[in-house]
């Protein structure tokens, strides 16, 4: 898989003291100077509670959005620091498909 594609692309689990139980997939959507905005489906997090902490990656996030008031099952997740590649680049799902998109065609660059 592309790498900016794959770095994009981080596990959502709901942690419980020592345990930590893999939910789903989340995507980055979004990077802004101090915090990075991830998406992955209402399903994924609905259970979770008080007490318990959601982790995107090897890292803390918290709910910041949803999209359950309006019958979608959508989440957006808020992780507090900004995520990049090894270099300073923004990482995004956005950027890793286009990137992969225009490897396979040229003229999609």
């Amino acid at each position: 898989m592309d790498q900016s594609l794959n770095s994009s692309i981080l596990p959502i689990r709901i942690v419980n003291n020592d345990n930590a139980e893999f939910k789903g997939t989340g995507f980055i959507l979004h990077t802004s100077q101090d915090a990075t905005y991830i998406i992955t489906c209402w399903h994924v997090i609905k259970d979770f509670e008080e007490g318990k902490q959601i982790k995107a990656g090897d890292f803390e996030a918290e709910l910041f959005d949803s999209g359950e008031n309006f019958g979608l099952d959508l989440a957006i997740l808020k992780i507090p620091k900004r995520l990049d590649d090894n270099q300073g680049n923004e990482v995004r799902l956005l950027k890793g498909v286009m990137d992969l998109a225009s490897q396979r065609n040229p003229e999609m660059s």
